[in-house]
């Protein structure tokens, strides 16, 4: 399909995953209002939320009408552990990026896409907040 929708998609099926749901993981998307406002509200109240960014892309063939891509999307999941780790039926942040990749990878989504999980990094965002990024490829066109 289009890159907006591999976007579009993957954020619909994050929402429907009944383990993230259970453990309120809230899920965002990056172009939706104001994402910075959402991801200190989500943070605040729950500790833990994960974003979907929009994906960039990498043109596959040149001098094409229609332009086929590798897509990279990429979601991160951030957790302030102070918070999140006090509630019932908390998840870390690590724990949820490992279920993102399970969840979406070779998940084909209604668009066509196929998304194919490539890798997993953690790092600390500022002196409260932990952030896992989980990476993946597809094929799509813009």
């Amino acid at each position: 399909m289009a890159i907006e929708t591999l976007h579009e998609e993957t954020y619909a099926t994050l929402v429907k995953d009944p383990f993230l749901a259970e453990r309120q993981v809230e899920i965002l998307l990056e172009d939706k209002g104001n994402v910075v406002s959402a991801i200190n509200m989500a943070i605040g109240k729950l500790g833990i939320c994960a974003v979907v960014s929009m994906p960039g892309a990498k043109a596959r063939s040149e001098n094409a009408r229609s332009i086929t891509a590798d897509a990279e999307l990429t979601v991160q999941v951030l957790e302030n552990p102070t918070l999140n780790r006090m509630r019932a039926n908390m998840c870390t942040a690590g724990t949820a990026a490992r279920r993102i990749a399970r969840t979406l990878n070779l998940l084909k989504l209604p668009g066509g896409e196929t998304l194919v999980f490539t890798e997993i990094t953690s790092g600390v965002l500022d002196k409260d907040t932990l952030v896992f990024s989980v990476y993946f490829k597809a094929l799509t066109t813009l």
